[in-house]
C-alpha cells in the first residue's frame, strides 16, 4: 500500500508538469503578445528588453497557487493510506527521483541555456547510462546515475588541480562525459555490479572535493599572456583546510567500506555533496575587479556602517531592507579584507557556509542518496537575501525537534526574530509559513 502511494503520487505530480507545461504555452500564445503596462517607472531588464513581465509574473502565481492547492488536496485524499514517517529509502524509490529531477533539470536548463552547457552531451549520455543500467540490473538506476556524476566531478577536481601545477590545456566536456560513461559500463560488466559501483563511488569521490579549489585559483589568460593575481593568504589557508578535511571524511569512508559496502547511503560523504552544491554556484573568483560596484557594496555595508564607523543600528543607521549586509559584510572583511576587488571569492565562500548548513541538515531529514541528489540539482541563487530561508525552515521542520514542543517554539521565535531581523520580508514569510504549526505546538 506505501508503494501504491508513493506511485499515485509521483504520477499526479509528473502529470501537474504536463498540465501546466500545456497550459503555460495556451496562456503565453493568448495574453503573452499583449502591451505591457507600466503603472509606475520601470528601469532595468523589464524596460531595456521591453519584455511583458507583469503577464510571465502572473502566469507563475497561477502554476504556484493552482500547483500548491490541486497537490495539497491530493495529498490529503491520499492521507488514509499508510505514509512513510521519512522519505523513502529504497533504491527503486531513489531512482524514480533522480530520473524525474535529472530530466526536469535537464529541460529547464536547455530552454534556459540552449546550448551553452554542452547540454547535448549530458542529455545523449546519462540516457545511454539509464538503458544500460536498466538491461543489467534496474535497481541500480540511482547508484550507476551517482558514479557517473562522481566520475564527472572527480575528473574536473583533478582538473583544476592540474591548473596550479602549470597545465592550461582546456578540458573537453565530451570527454568526461564518455570517460564516465565507460566508467559506470565497466562496473555493470562484471557479476558483482552492485559491489563494483559501491567501490567505484568510495574511490571516486576522493577527489571531488578538490573542485573547490576553483575558489582560490588566481592564473588567468589575458590578451594571450597568463596572469597571476593576489590572493589572500587567509582564503587559500581557509579553503585548503575545507578541501584536505573533506577529502579526510571520503577517505575515511573508504577504509570504513572498502571491504563491505552493505548500504549506498552511508558511503556518500557530506563534503562531497557540499563541494558539488558549492561548485554548481561558483561565480567568478581571484582577485579580480567588478563591473558592477553598487550590488556588492549593497550586500557588505551593514558591516561597515556598524563595526567601522561606530553607527548604532535603527538610531545613527537604519537600514532599508534589513541587516542582511552585516553577516556577508563580516566575512569580507575578515577574509578579503574589505578590498572590493576580493568580493567575489568572499562571496562564495560566504555561500559555502550556507550550504554546508543546508547540506548538513539534509541529511538529518533523509539518507546520503537523497542529500546527493539535491547537491546534484539545487542550488542557492546569487542574492543573498534568500541565504537562510532554506537552513530554517529545514532545521523547524526537523521531526526530533517537532517532538520537542517547547524547544521547538523557542527555535521558532529565534530564528523568527534572527530572520526578521535580517531581511523582514522573508523573514516574515518563514515565520507566517511555520504559524499553523506554531499553534498546533502551542494548544495542540
Amino acid at each position: 500500500m506505501e508503494r501504491s502511494t508513493s506511485d499515485k503520487r509521483m504520477l499526479f505530480f509528473l502529470l501537474m508538469i504536463i498540465t501546466g507545461s500545456i497550459f503555460t504555452v495556451i496562456y503565453l500564445i493568448l495574453f503573452g503578445n499583449t502591451a505591457q503596462v507600466y503603472k509606475d517607472y520601470i528601469v532595468e531588464f523589464t524596460a531595456y528588453f521591453s519584455g511583458n513581465k507583469s503577464i510571465e509574473v502572473t502566469l507563475l502565481r497561477i502554476l504556484i497557487v493552482c500547483g500548491c492547492l490541486f497537490y495539497f488536496l491530493f495529498y490529503l485524499k491520499t492521507q488514509q493510506d499508510h505514509i512513510p514517517s521519512s522519505l523513502a529509502k529504497t533504491n527503486s524509490d531513489a531512482s524514480k527521483t533522480f530520473l524525474c529531477a535529472i530530466i526536469c533539470t535537464t529541460a529547464v536548463l536547455f530552454f534556459s541555456y540552449g546550448n551553452t552547457l554542452s547540454l547535448g552531451t549530458i542529455a545523449a549520455v546519462v540516457p545511454l547510462c539509464i538503458i544500460f543500467t536498466l538491461f543489467k540490473d534496474k535497481s541500480l538506476v540511482a547508484e550507476a546515475l551517482t558514479l557517473l556524476f562522481f566520475t564527472v566531478y572527480a575528473v574536473i577536481g583533478i582538473f583544476t588541480l592540474s591548473l596550479f601545477f602549470g597545465n592550461s590545456s582546456l578540458l573537453d566536456v565530451k570527454t568526461v562525459m564518455l570517460l564516465s560513461l565507460i566508467t559506470v559500463v565497466i562496473c555493470l560488466s562484471f557479476g558483482s555490479r552492485r559491489e563494483l559501483i559501491r567501490k567505484a563511488c568510495l574511490i571516486m569521490q576522493l577527489p571531488v572535493p578538490l573542485i573547490l579549489t576553483s575558489f582560490i585559483f588566481s592564473r588567468y589568460n589575458y590578451n594571450g599572456k597568463i596572469m597571476t593575481l593576489s590572493m589572500p593568504k587567509r582564503i587559500t589557508a581557509l579553503m585548503s583546510l575545507v578541501t584536505i578535511i573533506f577529502i579526510a571524511d571520503a577517505v575515511r569512508l573508504l577504509i570504513k567500506n572498502f571491504k563491505s559496502c552493505n548500504s549506498f547511503d552511508r558511503i556518500i560523504s557530506t563534503g562531497s555533496c557540499i563541494s558539488l552544491m558549492a561548485f554548481n554556484r561558483f561565480n567568478s573568483g581571484a582577485a579580480i575587479l567588478l563591473n558592477d560596484d553598487r550590488h556588492p557594496i549593497e550586500n557588505v555595508i551593514g558591516y561597515f556602517q556598524i563595526f567601522e564607523r561606530g553607527e548604532i543600528p535603527y538610531k545613527t543607521y537604519i537600514s532599508i531592507s534589513g541587516f542582511f549586509s552585516v553577516i556577508e559584510g563580516a566575512f569580507f572583511k575578515f577574509l578579503g579584507g574589505g578590498i572590493l576587488a576580493n568580493y567575489r571569492v568572499c562571496e562564495n565562500i560566504f555561500y559555502l557556509f550556507v550550504i554546508a548548513m543546508i547540506v548538513f541538515l539534509i541529511k538529518k531529514h533523509t539518507n546520503g542518496l537523497y542529500a546527493f541528489i539535491a547537491s546534484l540539482i539545487f542550488t542557492i541563487p546569487n542574492y543573498n537575501r534568500y541565504a537562510f530561508i532554506l537552513p530554517i525552515a529545514l532545521t523547524l521542520m526537523l521531526p526530533r525537534l517537532i517532538k520537542n514542543r517547547d524547544l521547538w517554539l523557542k527555535v521558532w521565535f529565534l530564528t523568527s526574530l534572527f530572520h526578521g531581523l535580517y531581511y523582514p520580508v522573508y523573514g516574515a514569510a518563514v515565520c507566517l509559513a511555520f504559524l499553523p504549526l506554531g499553534i498546533w505546538q502551542t494548544v495542540g
